[in-house]
C-alpha cells in the first residue's frame, strides 16, 4: 500500500514540476524577445548613428518621464486631500496631459529620425516592432475592478 501512495506522490510531483516548467517556457517564449531589438541589418555607419540617436532620445525621455510621475503622484495626493476642488483637479489634469503630448512630440521625432536612417524592409521591421512589443494600454491586464464588471 505505501509503495502505491509513493508512485502516486511521485507521479503528481512529477506532473505538477512539469507543468511549472512548461509555465516557464511559455512565458519566456512570449514576452522574452520583447526586450530586444531584431536584427536590422544595418551597416556600422548606420549603426552607430541609429544608436546615437536611441541614446539622445533616451536622455531627452528620462526628465520627461520623472515629470510625469511627479505630476501623477501630485493628482493622487490632491484627490487623496480632505477637499480637492474641480479647478485644482482641473489644472493638475492639464499638468499631465502637457507632458503626456511632449513625450509623444519626443517619441515621434525620434522615430522619424530613426526611420530616415532604415531601408523600407528595416522601416517595415522596425515599426512592426515597435507595434507588437511595446506595452501600451490596450495589452495591460485588466484591474480586478474590470475583470468583476466586464
Amino acid at each position: 500500500m505505501r509503495r502505491i501512495w509513493w508512485y502516486a506522490l511521485l507521479a503528481a510531483s512529477l506532473c505538477l514540476n512539469a507543468g511549472f516548467l512548461s509555465a516557464v517556457l511559455v512565458h519566456a517564449v512570449r514576452h522574452g524577445h520583447t526586450r530586444s531589438m531584431p536584427d536590422l541589418n544595418l551597416s556600422p555607419m548606420v549603426k552607430t548613428e541609429f544608436d546615437a540617436n536611441y541614446a539622445a532620445f533616451q536622455k531627452k525621455m528620462a526628465p520627461l518621464r520623472a515629470e510625469l510621475r511627479e505630476d501623477r503622484a501630485q493628482m493622487f495626493a490632491l484627490l487623496a486631500s480632505e477637499h480637492p476642488t474641480p479647478e485644482a483637479i482641473r489644472s493638475q489634469e492639464d499638468k499631465i496631459l502637457a507632458v503626456t503630448a511632449r513625450l509623444l512630440q519626443t517619441a515621434s521625432a525620434h522615430m522619424l529620425d530613426q526611420k530616415r536612417l532604415l531601408s523600407a524592409e528595416q522601416q517595415r521591421r522596425f515599426f512592426d516592432f515597435i507595434q507588437h512589443h511595446n506595452p501600451d494600454e490596450n495589452r495591460r491586464p485588466p484591474s480586478p475592478m474590470e475583470e468583476k464588471h466586464p
